[in-house]
Formats: C-alpha cells, structure tokens, sequence
C-alpha cells in the first residue's frame, strides 16, 4: 500500500522546491523594483540639493548595500519558510 504514496511525496516535494524558487524570484523582482525607485529619488535629490561627491558616494554605497542585504535576507527567508499543502494545491 506505500507505493502510491512515495511518487506522490517526490511530486509534492518538486512542487515545493519550484513555488519556493517562484516566491524568490518574485521577491528579487520587488526588491530590485524598490531599488530603481530609490535610485531615481536619489537621482533627483541630488539634483535638486547639489550634493557633495563624497555625499553621492555614500548615498549610492548605502542603496547598493541595502538592496543587496535585502536579497540576501528574501532568499534565505524563502529557502527556510515552509510552504503548506493547501497552498501549493491552490496554486
């Protein structure tokens, strides 16, 4: 009777593997859209406020590392959280 079982198991099992990559790369998509915004209010506050180079390096540095620890921490969130059943059969 554990034969129908086991297939079922290793097809849930790529279906969880293939909704954690799509919540990942959704996540990547919000973080680098969020980034590019940022980027261009950046853009336009030193238009408008002059800001020195060393003001614009330190700006810029700061919204590279943000967007990058952002999509450090959406990857190892989503590797780690546990999709339930009823959501991977609603989806």
């Amino acid at each position: 009777m554990q034969a129908p079982i086991e297939p079922l198991a290793h097809k849930l099992a790529g279906t969880r593997r293939y909704q954690k990559m799509i919540l990942i790369l959704a996540g990547i998509a919000w973080v680098l859209t969020v980034t590019l915004v940022i980027a261009l209010l950046c853009y336009h506050v030193d238009k408008m406020l002059a800001l020195s180079s060393g003001a614009r390096v330190l700006w810029r540095t700061f919204t590279l590392i943000m967007g990058l620890l952002s999509i450090l921490l959406l990857c190892v969130w989503a590797g780690y959280r546990r999709i339930s059943d009823a959501h991977i059969a609603t989806h």
